[in-house]
C-alpha cells in the first residue's frame, strides 16, 4: 500500500484532483456532498495526505469528467520509459553494465 500511496504523491493526483474541481467550478463542500465525503476527505486527497479508494477516485474523475489515464497519466509515461531503460540496460554487456552501475553509484553516493 505505502508503494501505491508513494506514487499517487510522486505524480501529484492530489493537484489534479484540485485542479479538476476548480476547473468544474465547484468547492470542496459541494464535492464531499456530491461523492459522500467528509470536507476533511477531499482536502487530504487534494493535498495527498491519502489517496483514496478505487471507488472515491472513479467517483471524483466521473463528477469532473476526466479518465483516470489523464489523472495517472505521468505516472504511465514514467513506468513505459522505464521498463524501456531496464530493458536496454538487460541487453548490454557485461562491462557496460558494469559502467553504468559505476555511474549510478557515484551518483547517488553524491
Amino acid at each position: 500500500m505505502e508503494k501505491i500511496f508513494k506514487v499517487y504523491r510522486d505524480i501529484n493526483v492530489g493537484k489534479k484532483l484540485k485542479d479538476a474541481r476548480k476547473t468544474k467550478g465547484y468547492t470542496q463542500e459541494q464535492v464531499g456532498e456530491l461523492v459522500e465525503l467528509s470536507n476533511k476527505q477531499i482536502t487530504d486527497l487534494e493535498n495527498n495526505k491519502t489517496n483514496g479508494s478505487i471507488k472515491t477516485i472513479i467517483n471524483l474523475c466521473n463528477l469532473y469528467e476526466i479518465s483516470m489515464d489523464d489523472l495517472y497519466s505521468s505516472y504511465l509515461s514514467e513506468s513505459k520509459n522505464n521498463n524501456i531503460h531496464i530493458k536496454g540496460y538487460c541487453d548490454l554487456k557485461q562491462e557496460q553494465k558494469e559502467l553504468i552501475d559505476q555511474i549510478i553509484d557515484f551518483m547517488l553516493n553524491k
